[in-house]
């Protein structure tokens, strides 16, 4: 089984949570929203990083789940979640999986 710490987010985890949240959506949306429309929202992961790295420069607490093996398996932003409280629920699902290993 996967170690898991839980910490939070720094500018510096701005790329790999960019990209740990594209695969999320992935694995999360693929038999709702279909490929093309996956590819068209996860075109451009320079954007996300550049969104995440606001966020969580400007105080938004984000809290990440890694393992040693793997880096960043998973997130939730505190704030995003306070907007739409089901937005952090599909990126719990990698840290989910991640724990089942």
């Amino acid at each position: 089984m996967t170690t898991l710490t839980v910490r939070q987010a720094t500018t510096e985890d701005a790329v790999t949570t960019a990209r740990r949240q594209f695969e999320c959506w992935r694995e999360a949306y693929a038999d709702l929203a279909g490929d093309e429309v996956l590819a068209r929202r996860t075109a451009d992961p320079d954007r996300r990083a550049r969104l995440w790295r606001r966020l969580i420069s400007t105080g938004e607490r984000t809290w990440l789940a890694t393992s040693a093996a793997e880096g960043i398996v998973g997130f939730v932003p505190d704030g995003m979640a306070k907007h739409d409280p089901a937005f952090g629920l599909q990126e719990m699902r990698m840290v989910r999986r991640a724990a089942r290993r």
